[in-house]
Formats: structure tokens, C-alpha cells, sequence
């Protein structure tokens, strides 16, 4: 009767220890994924930073999406309202002008030597779809901190690894959204240090990040990705800024 009384109490302390372990196993691995995708956004001076940054304006070179616009464009966009306009020389020499919101891909207007188009059919046909998209794959690589650090749920930290004769984070991210609402994953290598991404495997492409920049405000993103395979699916941002107020006149007329 006492040894079954013993053995008895012995399982139940095994599965207390069991379940306490688990319990523990759980609660490191929850701290460390809180603890590496903290050490992202601060990196880029941290979340509250972000969300209060309402307007951005970034010029991008390379990785163009539309053999029209091939050389360097400028989006700048109210990222709360998903107001945007974008501006770049055609390969025509035409300044053009496009007026469109990137929530819920609506064209405005737009302007083609300061002279605004009054048939729009043609344009939104042919050349909006892939100013949408150039928006996307450029917004998706340069808040690609915030993308990541606002995927808490989604995010998956891996052991880490020395690449370059530095110790580096993995950290894996399924299903997390662009701007626009556009789900994509995305494999990034940051540095356990600092928090900054040096690698990512992102849409099935591989990229060395470089140089971090202060936008305002003590926001700082990634402004070099290179595509060692593809050099041109490289791309680089030479300007990056934002403000706290916009003129209203910007995203409604020239």
C-alpha cells in the first residue's frame, strides 16, 4: 500500500517536473522571439517611432519593374491613408505625375508634362498595375524592419549562425503584409548585436542590407539591397525622409 502510495506520488511529480520544463522551454523560446524581433525594431528606432510617422518620400534606382519608368522614381506616401504619388521621367523624357492611393489601388489622376491626362482607361491598363507593384516590392524592402517586427505572431527565430566572421539571427517571418495589405515571406540574418539585417531571403530572392539611415524622427532603415545573382534586381534608396505634415495639395494636384 505504501509503495503504491510512493509510486504513485513519484509519477505525479514527474509530470509536475515534465510540464514545468515545458512551461519553461515555451516561455524561453516566446522571450527569445520578443527579444530578437525588439532587437529589429530597435535598430530602427523602435515601433512607437514608426507609428507615429505619417509621412515618407523615397527616391529608389534599380530592380524596375516597368520598362517604361527604368530610371529612378520618387513615391511619397501618407502611410496612414494610403495616399501616394509617384514621380519619375519616362524613358520618352515625359515627366510624369501619378496620384493613386496604394490601400486600395486607386488611380486618381495623373500628369504627363504638367498636363493632366483626361483619359485615364489606357494608362491604368498598362502602366498603373506596375507602378503598384514597383510600390510594393520597394516599400516591402525599405520598412522591411517594421514589416517584420509588426509579424510577432508569425515570426519563427532560428539558431543562430556565423556568416562573415559574424554571429548572425535567423529569423523567419510567413504570411506578414506589406503596406498595401500583400502577404510575402521573408527569411532575414541580423546581427545579435545591434539588431541590424544584413541578409534576407525575401520572395525567393537572396540580399546583402546595407547601410541604415536616420529618415526623422530617429527612425533609421535599410537603404543598399544587392542581389549578388541578379545585380539588376538590386536596388538602392539615395533619399528617404519623413515628415510630420504634408502639404494636403501634394497628393491631389501637381
Amino acid at each position: 500500500m505504501l509503495k503504491n502510495k510512493i509510486r504513485k506520488n513519484s509519477w505525479i511529480l514527474l509530470l509536475l517536473l515534465i510540464g514545468f520544463v515545458h512551461f519553461n522551454s515555451q516561455h524561453a523560446l516566446s522571450q527569445e522571439k520578443k527579444t530578437e524581433l525588439n532587437l529589429i525594431s530597435e535598430a530602427s528606432g523602435g515601433i512607437q517611432k514608426w507609428d507615429i510617422t505619417d509621412y515618407i518620400l523615397f527616391v529608389a534606382k534599380g530592380n524596375a519593374l516597368s520598362p517604361e519608368f527604368s530610371e529612378s522614381r520618387a513615391f511619397l506616401i501618407n502611410k496612414n491613408n494610403g495616399d501616394a504619388r509617384f514621380e519619375a521621367t519616362s524613358n520618352r523624357g515625359e515627366k510624369t505625375v501619378v496620384l493613386f492611393n496604394f490601400k486600395n489601388n486607386n488611380l486618381k489622376t495623373v500628369f504627363v508634362d504638367k498636363k493632366e491626362l483626361e483619359e485615364l482607361d489606357s494608362f491604368e491598363k498598362n502602366s498603373f498595375p506596375l507602378i503598384i507593384k514597383q510600390f510594393s516590392e520597394d516599400s516591402k524592402r525599405l520598412f522591411l524592419p517594421f514589416l517584420i517586427a509588426n509579424s510577432r505572431q508569425d515570426a519563427k527565430v532560428m539558431e543562430d549562425k556565423i556568416i562573415d566572421l559574424e554571429k548572425l539571427s535567423p529569423v523567419q517571418a510567413d504570411g506578414i503584409q506589406d503596406l498595401s495589405g500583400n502577404s510575402f515571406n521573408v527569411t532575414v540574418f541580423c546581427s545579435s548585436e545591434t539588431g541590424e539585417i544584413r541578409l534576407a531571403n525575401l520572395d525567393s530572392q537572396e540580399f546583402a542590407i546595407k547601410n541604415y539611415k536616420d529618415i526623422g524622427g530617429g527612425v533609421y532603415l535599410p537603404t543598399e539591397f544587392i542581389d549578388k545573382k541578379n545585380p539588376e534586381r538590386s536596388s538602392e534608396f539615395s533619399t528617404v525622409a519623413s515628415f510630420t505634415h504634408m502639404e494636403k495639395e501634394k497628393f491631389e494636384g501637381l
